[in-house]
């Protein structure tokens, strides 16, 4: 009973931390209620690193995937023919703004893959991670019918999803034995 409820208190703890940061980058873009990708963005900036270290696991870089984003974004720009505007922040920075108190804001993808990565850290026992994050984030893009930004984003990295995924949830166990 003590050990749930100090995950409990833990997954708390990273909620505060990863959803404001996930809504701060979607703002830092000018994107009102941010998608999926902003949680994938925020999961890999975190400092407790288990997302990060999934992507050196199968040599790339969390800059990699803010690269990605932005051209998944100017490519269905660009397929209805407007042009990209530059973005706002550097690819991979993390705008540090003061905690926000009330509901978060963030779009109905955003919500499928919290609610995701929620079911899949519950059948496994773990606490919340960025890495338990990455791996709902990389079954989702497995689906060829899922055509989300995050899916369209890991796609266009070149990397062997199932690999990503798997070193994902290598990372998620992990986190769960700190």
């Amino acid at each position: 009973m003590i050990e749930n409820l100090r995950r409990k208190r833990r997954d708390i703890r990273w909620m505060n931390e990863c959803l404001p940061l996930a809504e701060r980058l979607a703002a830092a873009d000018g994107v009102e209620e941010g998608g999926a990708e902003y949680l994938v963005l925020a999961a890999l900036a975190l400092d407790e690193g288990s997302a990060a270290r999934a992507f050196t696991a199968v040599d790339l870089e969390p800059t990699d995937f803010a690269a990605a984003v932005e051209a998944a974004h100017a490519d269905a720009l660009a397929s209805i023919g407007v042009t990209a505007r530059p973005p706002t922040h550097a690819a991979g920075s993390t705008p540090r703004s003061s905690h926000q108190r009330g509901p978060l804001r963030s779009g109905p993808t955003s919500h499928r893959l919290f609610r995701a990565t929620i079911d899949e850290v519950r059948a496994a026992d773990q606490p919340l991670s960025g890495a338990a994050v990455l791996a709902a984030a990389c079954r989702a893009a497995l689906d060829p019918a899922n055509h989300s930004t995050t899916s369209r984003a890991l796609r266009r990295l070149d990397v062997d999803l199932v690999a990503l995924e798997s070193a994902a949830r290598i990372e998620a166990a992990a986190a769960g034995t700190d």
